[in-house]
């Protein structure tokens, strides 16, 4: 995953880099999440992840009503 996909994402969900970084458990908060998405370093599979499913339990609830 790229930064660029994990900001779309992060976007889609609505939620500050800070709050990103809780849901996912990120221990570097928002300063890894900015570091991730500006392509400072590579977005780790376990994040990436994560992520996804985040946004497939989100486009699910959204589904259902």
């Amino acid at each position: 995953m790229t930064g660029a996909e994990l900001k779309a994402i992060r976007s889609e969900l609505g939620l500050s880099q800070a709050l990103f970084a809780w849901n996912l458990g990120v221990a570097g908060g928002k300063t890894s999440i900015y570091r991730w998405e500006h392509g400072h370093y590579p977005v780790p599979e376990t994040v990436a992840k994560l992520a996804r499913c985040m946004l497939e339990l989100d486009r699910d609830v959204e589904r259902r009503g």
